[in-house]
């Protein structure tokens, strides 16, 4: 059985191209499985949207993977 990371490798690629594609591009894909993810906060120091702001002003662009279940899985290249 493939894993959620294996799965999803054709439409995370499809999303980083998309991504690299405009200045401060993010790629969203949304995945039809359910996985364990750990909760995180929107706002504050460490917190994922600070988390967005560097990556993308360091890499210029990222990929955000979203499971079905309305959690978030953020993925680093």
């Amino acid at each position: 059985m493939a894993s959620f990371v294996e799965e999803a490798h054709p439409a995370i690629n499809e999303a980083h191209f998309e991504a690299e594609s405009s200045e401060n591009g993010i790629g969203f894909v949304k995945r039809l499985c359910v996985v364990t993810v750990s909760s995180f906060y929107l706002e504050g120091e460490g917190e994922l949207l600070e988390f967005i702001e560097i990556r993308i002003k360091g890499n210029g662009h990222m990929v955000i993977v979203r499971s079905c279940d309305n959690m978030w899985i953020i993925l680093q290249r």
